[in-house]
C-alpha cells in the first residue's frame, strides 16, 4: 500500500490551541471536517462540525511520518503531556503499512487477440468473496470498455449512455474503432495489501481492546496504451514511428476490517474511475463520508463505531489508498511498439 509518497516539505505539528475538546465519546456519532495542513503536506487536522471555527474547533492533528520500514499514521489529540517529545499529543489511533503497493499484472497483450481477460477468475476468495455483490458494479469482461472509456469519459452521462446503448445493440466494430483509435494495447492489475491498526488511548473500549486489527485492501483495474503511427514527413528528416499514450483506470477499491479472531467489524467498496458510478461520497456501515469540496473532506460517523477510528480510516480511504494514488504508483510499463 504507502499510496502516497513523502513529501519534500517542512514538517512542523500544528500549535496547541487554549481551549482543548475533550476526546468524543466512544460510539456517539460525530461530524468531523478533515483539512490538509498544506498542498504539499500529507498532515492534517480533523476540525468538529460541518463549518468549523479555523481555531476554535481544532479537534486532531492526522500525523504521518515515513521511513524505510513504512508509514504511520496517527491520530492525536491536543493533549500534549510527553516530556520526551513536548509537541506530540497523545495518539487515540495508529495505521502503519508498507511504503508502496505491490501489484500484479497480466503480460500487455494487443487488443483484439487477447485470450485472457485478466484475473477475473483467480480473485483470492478470502479478501475479495466478502465483497461479491455488493457493489452495482459488475466485473469487466471486455476489453473495448477500457478502449472506449479513453475517449469516453470526459463525455456527459446522458452521452455515454447513448454511446453504451448503441455498443450494447451493434456491438464492437473491430475496423472502426481501429481506424479511430489505431493500435491499442492492455494490461489487468491487480493489488493486495494491509494495515495494521492499533489502538493508543483508545483500548478501553470494546471493539476490539489491546489486539491490533488489519484493514485489507484489495484492488484491481487495467491500464491501455494507444499507439499511433506518424509517417514520414516530406520536410522531416525523422523515420516514421510509432507514439504511445497510457490511460490507467481503477475498476474499485475494497476494504475490510477484520480482528485478529477473524471478526470482520465492516467492509465497504470505492468503485474506481472505470465506470460512471465513480462518487466522491462514499457511505458504509461506519461513517458517511463527502469529498466533493477538494480541500476538505466532511466525515460524518455513525453510532456504534469509535468516531476517531472512523476518522483514521477516511483519512486512509481519501488519501492514502485513493483511486489517484494507486493510478499514480502503477506503471504498466508498455512496450515503445504496438
Amino acid at each position: 500500500m504507502g499510496c502516497a509518497t513523502a513529501k519534500a516539505a517542512a514538517k512542523a505539528s500544528p500549535t496547541c490551541q487554549k481551549n482543548i475538546i475533550p476526546d468524543p465519546d466512544y460510539d456517539g456519532p460525530q461530524t468531523i471536517t478533515i483539512k490538509r495542513l498544506s498542498y504539499f503536506n500529507w498532515d492534517c487536522e480533523a476540525l468538529r462540525g460541518h463549518t468549523p471555527h479555523k481555531n476554535n474547533d481544532r479537534w486532531f492533528f492526522l500525523n504521518r511520518s515515513q521511513n524505510e520500514g513504512g508509514v504511520t499514521i496517527e491520530v492525536e489529540n491536543y493533549v500534549r503531556d510527553n516530556e520526551e517529545n513536548p509537541e506530540k499529543g497523545q495518539v487515540l489511533w495508529s495505521a502503519s503499512f508498507p511504503n508502496r503497493p505491490q501489484f500484479s499484472k497480466t503480460p500487455d497483450e494487443r487488443i483484439g487477440y487477447v485470450q485472457s481477460t485478466g484475473y477475473v477468475q483467480s480473485f483470492d476468495s478470502d479478501i475479495c468473496g466478502f465483497f461479491t455483490g455488493e457493489s452495482p458494479v459488475e466485473e469487466i469482461s471486455d476489453e473495448w470498455h477500457y478502449v472506449d472509456r479513453t475517449q469516453t469519459r470526459q463525455l456527459t452521462p446522458e452521452a455515454r449512455l447513448r454511446r453504451q446503448n448503441a455498443i450494447d445493440r451493434d456491438g464492437y466494430d473491430y475496423r472502426e474503432i481501429m481506424k479511430r483509435y489505431g493500435e491499442a494495447r492492455i494490461i489487468k492489475w491487480r493489488l493486495q495489501t494491509d494495515a495494521t491498526v492499533k489502538a493508543g488511548t483508545r483500548l478501553d473500549q470494546s471493539l476490539c481492546g489491546s489486539d491490533p486489527m488489519t484493514l485489507n485492501v484489495y484492488s484491481q483495474g487495467a491500464a491501455v496504451g494507444i499507439y499511433t503511427w506518424h509517417e514520414q514527413d516530406s520536410e522531416s528528416t525523422q523515420d516514421p514511428f510509432w507514439s504511445k499514450k497510457e490511460y490507467k483506470f481503477v475498476d474499485y477499491i475494497d476494504f475490510q476490517l477484520k480482528k485478529t479472531d477473524g471478526t470482520i467489524v465492516a467492509q465497504w467498496r470505492v468503485i474506481g474511475d472505470s465506470f460512471d458510478q465513480q462518487s466522491a461520497i462514499l457511505d458504509n456501515s461506519m461513517f458517511y463520508m463527502n469529498a466533493e469540496d477538494g480541500r476538505k473532506v466532511q466525515v460524518t460517523t455513525k453510532e456504534g463505531y469509535d468516531p476517531t477510528l472512523c476518522l483514521l480510516l477516511a483519512y486512509f480511504v481519501n488519501l492514502e489508498c485513493s483511486v489517484d494514488e494507486i493510478k499514480r504508483h502503477f506503471d504498466p510499463d508498455f512496450c515503445p511498439s504496438p
